[in-house]
């Protein structure tokens, strides 16, 4: 059985926010760092604006930069390492960066490899919880003072706060699979709402319907093969 054959299941943990803001998703062994990068962008969701990078068994997987190669580490092209190739290496979880500005980091934990199910397709979305930061919200002490703002009308930066909420348009677009439809709580479609904090001790203030319900599947497959 080659990797065309089989897929890996991946959850994408966000780093240093409690409660755990997470997906899970499954995805070819013939899929790219780079096309891991698409999936984790739709499902997060993410907007795309900013550079990544994934670390991988002591190695930095990006798009190669001679400023950065010139000042730090060896960047390797993320379009030319394969996730078959990292299962290779034994390797069971590894880190993502997303916009080194607001440095969103993520760790993705390889939880299973399996035989692909012929009758679906993949990259696929099974489940999630907590709703990813917004796009230059200034990191995590932004991301805090963001869930402030909206939790409280009074706050005086409340209405520019909620201005900014709408969902974004996600790009490779995400669908339902026939066998399971997209619930009105899924990453595509659900509103922005009050978010958890990650503040010890501190009261959640996740509505109900912020989670998420699986069998989302990514159409643009351009970068998987």
């Amino acid at each position: 059985m080659t990797y065309v054959d089989r897929i890996v299941r991946l959850k994408v943990e966000l780093d240093d926010w409690q409660p755990s803001i997470w997906r899970r998703v499954e995805v070819p062994l013939t899929a790219t760092l780079r096309a891991v990068h698409d999936v984790i962008q739709a499902v997060m969701p993410f907007r795309g604006y900013h550079l990544f990078e994934f670390r991988a068994d002591g190695q930095r997987f990006a798009i190669p930069n001679p400023e950065w190669d010139g000042l730090r580490d060896k960047t390797n092209f993320a379009k030319a390492m394969k996730l078959g190739g990292l299962s290779d290496r034994g390797i069971a979880e590894f880190g993502y960066t997303y916009d080194f500005g607001d440095d969103w980091r993520h760790t993705i934990t390889v939880e299973a490899t399996a035989a692909a199910d012929p009758a679906m397709d993949y990259p696929r979305y099974l489940e999630g919880a907590g709703r990813a930061p917004p796009e230059d919200v200034g990191g995590i002490p932004g991301f805090e003072l963001f869930l402030d703002a909206i939790a409280d009308p009074d706050h005086e930066q409340h209405m520019s706060s909620c201005a900014g909420m709408a969902v974004p348009s996600i790009r490779p677009t995400l669908t339902k699979t026939p066998s399971a439809p997209v619930s009105q709580s899924s990453p595509a479609v659900a509103p922005w709402a009050r978010l958890p904090s990650r503040r010890a001790g501190g009261e959640s203030i996740e509505p109900p319907g912020v989670g998420f319900a699986g069998g989302m599947v990514l159409r643009d497959r351009s970068h998987v093969d």
